[in-house]
């Protein structure tokens, strides 16, 4: 397993990862494989904390107003937020918000993305608010959301909202704690700028148990034809080559991908290494794919091209053993 692992770094070189958002408080967070990219912003007047999971991710503590940012790596899903903070003098305000890190301007986390329980436990959206001012006690609010309370002076030329409707003029001491959970959505699927010609032949025919089929194909990225793994790696924007990884799946089961035994199954072509990539030979990608039982037992099966983390599919991509 490991020899293989070693064969495909060396032939598959390298899989992108596409970024997400990022939040306006930059906020980066622990999460498992396949972590999404947030970029957080607070900006605060004049004390914040906010936790993600548990953990302290921003802190704010001076006056008048300030911003802080971080870039956390969160799973797509719900995640427990916490917010505390504190106006102890003058104005007061309060933005949470992201953005990816693609993107220039962050915008408030929309109130879609904030959930909390209501008093009948009730999921709704916005995040729970529990304030306390000494003139007024404590009370609380729920469904609170967009963060974007009171700024002073106004953030990007729009003043936000008061807070819970009821915090109006300044000075105003008081604090609130903001809770609930945060959906980070999932990220968007790696944008293609491939195009791709159907299998040549002899795809889409019958072969013999034993026999070798050549799995051919060209690839282009506009008017561009993709002939080294370094073009591929450019046109996504990668810093080191990519090859194509042949993906071959039976027709009645296409949500599970065979695994191949190689070198036995496969390999591409005279004076290339063995694995599960295509190399480039007179005008083609070309992975020669022997038939070899029981895995190819007469059957149908399906071939589909992986180049990073985008699937093509390209016509005519049938074949069956005989």
């Amino acid at each position: 397993m490991e020899m293989e692992d070693a064969m495909r770094n060396r032939l598959c070189a390298a899989r992108f990862v596409v970024p997400f958002l990022a939040l306006m408080i930059s906020l980066a967070g622990s999460r498992a494989a396949q972590g999404v990219a947030i970029d957080l912003m607070m900006a605060v007047d004049d004390y914040a904390k906010l936790y993600i999971d548990g953990s302290e991710v921003l802190t704010y503590d001076a006056g008048p107003a300030g911003n802080v940012y971080r870039t956390l790596d969160l799973s797509p899903g719900l995640h427990d937020i916490r917010l505390e903070y504190a106006n102890r003098w003058g104005s007061y305000g309060l933005f949470l918000g992201w953005k990816s890190p693609s993107e220039t301007a962050y915008t408030a986390i929309p109130k879609a993305n904030l959930f909390c329980d209501d008093a009948s436990g009730n999921v709704i959206n916005g995040l729970r608010a529990d304030y306390y001012q000494q003139s007024t006690g404590s009370f609380t609010i729920f469904g609170e959301g967009p963060i974007w309370h009171n700024w002073t002076p106004v953030y990007q030329g729009v003043r936000g909202e008061p807070w819970a409707g009821v915090f109006r003029g300044w000075p105003i001491y008081f604090t609130e704690t903001l809770s609930g959970r945060l959906l980070v959505p999932e990220p968007p699927p790696p944008l293609n700028p491939f195009t791709v010609s159907d299998f040549k032949a002899p795809m889409g025919s019958k072969k013999k148990l034993g026999s070798t089929l050549p799995v051919k194909f060209q690839l282009f990225d506009g008017d561009v034809e993709m002939q080294t793994p370094d073009q591929i790696g450019q046109a996504l924007g990668l810093g080191s080559p990519v090859s194509p990884r042949i993906l071959l799946y039976d027709e009645t089961d296409l949500a599970n991908e065979l695994g191949l035994d190689l070198p036995e199954d496969g390999n591409v072509g005279e004076g290339g290494e063995l694995g599960d990539c295509f190399r480039y030979s007179d005008g083609n990608w070309i992975f020669n794919l022997r038939l070899n039982a029981p895995i190819y037992a007469p059957a149908s099966f399906v071939v589909k091209v992986k180049i990073g983390d985008i699937i093509l599919e390209p016509g005519n991509d049938m074949f069956q053993t005989k």
